[in-house]
């Protein structure tokens, strides 16, 4: 037991962590941001999650210098530069998440042209009434399309 505690004073003697808290743009706490810290010395990256309150932490790093990149799914990613990291201290880093633009594609709408291209073409609406009343021996409609203007029955 008592090996066990000297490892764990050991351990804490000779490292540092990272904490802070993710906000959006209202102040409001960003749940399940997804925080990366990596060593630019070592290239070891540890990546954590915020937790219900916005927080997160990263313990037991190396003393260094380190970079520690933020994201949210909605927000564009936050990047911290030159972060250093001091034996048995915590490095307080804090981000403010702003709202990603929204990328919308080029979007082409293509119809048929509503005036006919093909060539003159000229049509007639004939009602009941004016077939009844039309002085015709018979209701054959070759007769009704003889009376339109423009055309002839061979």
């Amino acid at each position: 037991m008592s090996l066990v505690t000297v490892f764990a004073l050991a351990q804490s003697q000779t490292t540092g962590r990272v904490s802070g808290t993710v906000k959006d743009p209202n102040g409001a706490n960003i749940v399940g941001a997804e925080v990366t810290v990596k060593s630019l010395a070592t290239a070891e990256e540890r990546n954590v999650t915020t937790d219900a309150e916005g927080n997160y932490a990263v313990p037991l790093l190396s003393p260094g210098t380190y970079r520690v990149r933020v994201a949210a799914g909605g927000f564009n990613p936050t990047l911290f530069d030159s972060v250093r990291v001091v034996i048995t201290e915590t490095t307080t880093v804090n981000a403010d998440l702003t709202v990603a633009g929204i990328n919308v594609e080029q979007i082409t709408v293509s119809a048929a042209p509503l005036i006919q291209a093909g060539g003159p073409q000229l049509g007639r609406v004939v009602d009941s009434r004016a077939v009844a009343e039309l002085p015709l021996a018979t209701r054959n409609f070759l007769q009704i399309l003889a009376l339109s203007p423009g055309t002839f029955v061979d």
